[in-house]
């Protein structure tokens, strides 16, 4: 059943019209996921990660331990929450659990250059990379934006009569930029888009990361 609340997320998910969001659920059975999906694929949404409600206010912080950053991100759906000592209580609790189970947001090997370790782990919290490198890169993922780009090209008037090899090649190159745009180290850097986050750390090393989101 579609319901008001599905509607809203959706359209809180995409920015599309009410109406294409009431269709496109129903022809998913209000799964949304697969909604953004058919959304896509019609050429009137982008790609969306979340089915939630908007978080947009929230608060970050940032614990320098040696050579590793802990990062504690939350997010809510106004400032007021955020600036409550309920939250700032509970976002500090966090972090403390994050640092006590050794888990980090992003951490590096190589040197004690803690501000680059503090960079890379804000970045992570911005971006929420698929992947640490392309080569561990979700084959599901990428199988599953491939499908939704190839309905897209075909119902693309601009893509009629073309050859499929030439489609082929068009798509191939979506795939290399939708990895490389999803993948922690070819990334480009939030702070400085001209370079990567591989370039920017030069010498140093991203090992592992993990990031928390509740």
């Amino acid at each position: 059943m579609v319901t008001l609340e599905l509607i809203k997320q959706l359209r809180d998910a995409t920015g599309v019209s009410i109406t294409e969001c009431k269709k496109a659920l129903e022809e998913t059975g209000g799964n949304i996921d697969a909604a953004i999906d058919e959304l896509r694929k019609k050429g009137i949404a982008k790609a969306g990660k979340r089915s939630e409600n908007a978080t947009h206010e929230g608060r970050i912080i940032i614990r320098p331990v040696g050579n590793v950053a802990y990062v504690a991100s939350l997010t809510c759906e106004t400032d007021f929450v955020a600036r409550t000592d309920n939250f700032t209580g509970f976002i500090n609790e966090l972090l403390d659990a994050l640092v006590k189970a050794g888990s980090v947001e992003a951490a590096k090997e190589a040197g004690t250059d803690e501000e680059k370790a503090r960079q890379v782990a804000m970045h992570t919290v911005a971006t929420n990379p698929n992947a640490l490198r392309v080569s561990d890169f979700p084959v599901e993922t990428i199988a599953h934006e491939k499908e939704v780009q190839l309905d897209m090209m075909k119902q693309d008037p601009k893509n009629a009569g073309k050859p499929e090899d030439i489609l082929a090649h068009i798509i191939e190159g979506k795939m290399k930029k939708f990895v490389e745009e999803g993948t922690l180290m070819t990334q480009p850097f939030v702070v400085n888009p001209e370079v990567t986050i591989e370039q920017y750390l030069g010498g140093d090393v991203v090992t592992s990361y993990k990031r928390y989101s509740i």
